[in-house]
């Protein structure tokens, strides 16, 4: 993405920053431009800066993933202070997990907690984050029916077209869960539309990438993953190699 961006610069900016010593090595294309509310905010979620209303205006741009990504990095800096947006219409459905977290905590609110579980359509992960459960063969078809992570929904309907439920379980699984599965996408809808990065092989193959990064692929973990689906093991395999 940083390539395209740069393509884009006036001649005379663009000659220039090749020039500047160090260039872009190293540094992110965000921190090149100052015109750009998204990207001022991504850098402060990046730089720490960040609290949960901040992560939610993204919304306002129209970037649900940059909000789902932004939220878990601040989950992962055991930030709190979710649940005071419950009412939030910017606040995603796929993260009310932080919420009902903190609602856990409190110990008053275990009505609503309950009502809220209750409501989760079948087989939703949220139910296993929240209670630190793996992944369970009823996630199959919440992952087709769901709208995240359409780059793997894409990826196995076209590799694994016998079987996409159980391909998409075992990515999930070989993504590391829920949290991995829910910020796969586009980096920004403002750069590449949702669908088009989905169906580009550059956004199918972002999701065997990022798996292979997750851990180590040895033989064992292969073996693994194709207990829940051979083919999904088998293409990750295939490009395990092939990088």
């Amino acid at each position: 993405l940083q390539g395209p961006w740069l393509a884009l610069l006036p001649k005379a900016e663009r000659i220039e920053l090749l020039r500047d010593q160090g260039g872009l090595s190293g540094t992110s294309w965000m921190r090149r431009i100052d015109d750009l509310p998204v990207a001022t905010i991504l850098l402060q979620v990046l730089d720490s800066e960040a609290d949960v209303g901040l992560v939610l205006t993204l919304a306002d741009f129209g970037e649900p993933g940059a909000v789902r990504r932004g939220l878990i990095a601040l989950e992962a800096r055991q930030s709190t202070g979710f649940s005071a947006f419950a009412q939030d219409p910017r606040y995603p459905d796929a993260m009310r997990y932080l919420i009902w977290r903190e609602w856990q905590k409190d110990g008053d609110r275990d009505d609503e907690l309950a009502a809220a579980l209750n409501a989760l359509p079948k087989g939703d992960p949220q139910r296993e984050v929240l209670m630190a459960m793996g992944a369970e063969p009823e996630h199959a078809d919440w992952l087709l029916e769901t709208k995240l992570g359409t780059p793997l929904k894409a990826l196995c309907e076209r590799t694994c077209p016998a079987r996409p439920a159980t391909c998409m379980l075992a990515g999930m699984r070989a993504l590391g869960g829920y949290r991995q599965v829910v910020t796969i996408g586009t980096p920004l809808v403002a750069l590449i539309p949702e669908a088009r990065f989905a169906d580009s092989q550059r956004g199918q193959m972002s999701v065997l990438r990022r798996a292979m990064a997750y851990a180590f692929l040895t033989r064992e973990r292969i073996g693994e993953i194709a207990k829940t689906d051979a083919c999904f093991a088998g293409i990750l395999a295939t490009e395990g190699q092939r990088f």
